[in-house]
C-alpha cells in the first residue's frame, strides 16, 4: 500500500509490475468509472498528477486484515490561481478511505471513498 501511495507522490510507475496485478480492478477509477489492469492504475496516477502536479499524499492510518488493507489518506493538492494573471495558488486537502485487496502480493482490487 505504501508503494502505491508513493506512485501518486512521485509519478514513478517503474515498479508497476511488482505493485499491481495484470487483472487489477479499480472500482472507483476516474470519475467513478472502473479501471482495469496495470494500465488502469497508471492512468489514475497520471490523471491525479496531471491535474495536480504538486500532489502530495500522506498515510494517516493503515489497517490490515487477511488479504485486505485499509488506509486513511490525506491528499494535499495545489489549485491554480483563481484570478487571471495571478501566480498565487490555493492549497486544499481532502481525506479518503482506500481499501485494497491483495492477491499473490499484488494489488488486485481497489475501492475508495471520500471522508468528511
Amino acid at each position: 500500500m505504501r508503494r502505491m501511495v508513493d506512485a501518486f507522490n512521485t509519478g514513478d510507475l517503474s515498479a508497476l509490475n511488482s505493485l499491481v496485478s495484470l487483472y487489477y480492478v479499480d472500482h472507483q477509477g476516474i470519475d467513478g468509472s472502473e479501471m482495469f489492469g496495470q494500465d488502469g492504475f497508471a492512468s489514475v496516477v497520471k490523471f491525479a498528477r496531471g491535474s495536480n502536479p504538486g500532489l502530495r499524499v500522506t498515510i494517516q492510518e493503515l489497517e490490515a486484515s487477511g488479504d485486505t488493507v485499509k488506509a486513511r489518506l490525506t491528499w494535499f493538492e495545489t489549485e491554480p490561481a483563481r484570478r487571471p494573471g495571478s501566480m498565487e495558488h490555493a492549497s486544499t486537502q481532502r481525506r479518503t478511505l482506500e481499501t485494497v485487496r491483495f492477491a499473490d502480493g499484488l494489488a488486485a482490487e481497489h475501492w475508495g471513498k471520500g471522508l468528511h
